[in-house]
């Protein structure tokens, strides 16, 4: 696999992890100029062509054409949470992901002093 190949396909990984991890599986969708960001540098010059190749090629990237843009959402199936993971493992980020089971949840942040006297908490 050619250098370029690997990046695509890092690419891809990061496509489908961000999408996996915000939701925009199965129903839910984004549209497709909020893919690329956050992306890492070295694979932002690859995301559209990744993107590309997920609608087209590999299908694991539903397109649905909105008034204005086109929308894009992830097909749920092992095949993308095995890429995901790739990237995952490249950009050393854990846990990996499991298909079938729900991506872990984001910590929510304690409630302000204010909040909780309103409970009537105390520390």
């Amino acid at each position: 696999m050619s250098q370029t190949e690997r990046l695509v396909r890092l690419a891809k990984g990061f496509i489908l992890n961000k999408m996996i991890l915000s939701g925009f599986i199965g129903g839910k969708h984004t549209s497709k100029d909020n893919i690329p960001r956050g992306c890492p540098p070295e694979l932002a010059p690859y995301v559209r062509e990744a993107l590309s190749r997920l609608i087209n090629k590999d299908r694991l990237v539903r397109a649905q054409p909105k008034t204005k843009e086109l929308h894009v959402t992830a097909v749920p199936n092992d095949s993308s949470y095995k890429i995901a993971n790739d990237y995952r493992q490249y950009a050393q980020l854990e846990p990996p992901l499991k298909y079938g089971v729900p991506s872990p949840a984001k910590p929510k942040p304690p409630l302000p002093m204010e909040e909780l006297k309103k409970l009537r908490f105390r520390k």
